[in-house]
């Protein structure tokens, strides 16, 4: 059995996500947890999650190394974004109150538009963590060799 460790917390209001995971030979495991600071509450909000962020009212998390998840703190209930299956691992999760960014293993980056449930790719290749900073998309471009900090403003 693999070493037990605490994911990165992260904060957003009253609310704290993280997860709680382990390594078991290649593949890292967890269970994504939600913390309300308001009630002192603790609600496991996924068996099966690691990298969870939060904004607003969701939560985001990949699940099986290639899923990405999306719960809502006043519905409770989960959208699964992405379909896992393929040979993609999709990574480290972003978002703002309309999107959601991952970049996966292939160099992708890719946007989800939460109100609207629809994916875009975006046409660009990273080594890196596509983030979401307020309406600002970023992520690093490679390319012969070399990288460059990207940026792009997201329509309101």
């Amino acid at each position: 059995m693999g070493k037990s460790y605490i994911g990165h917390p992260k904060v957003f209001g009253d609310f704290i996500v993280w997860h709680e995971g382990k390594i078991e030979g290649q593949s890292e495991v967890g269970e994504v947890y939600l913390y309300n600071i308001a009630n002192g509450q603790i609600v496991k909000i996924s068996d099966n999650g690691v990298t969870p962020n939060i904004y607003g009212e969701n939560i985001v998390w990949v699940s099986d190394k290639s899923r990405i998840m999306l719960y809502n703190i006043k519905k409770k209930n989960i959208v699964e974004i992405t379909r896992g299956g393929g040979i993609e691992e999709r990574w480290l999760p972003s978002l703002n109150d309309e999107y959601v960014t991952w970049y996966d293993s292939m160099g992708k980056v890719e946007l989800y538009n939460i109100k609207l449930a629809k994916i875009q790719i975006l046409p660009v290749k990273t080594n890196n963590a596509s983030r979401i900073f307020d309406n600002i998309l970023t992520w690093i471009k490679w390319e012969n060799d070399k990288t460059t900090p990207q940026f792009l403003v997201l329509p309101t």
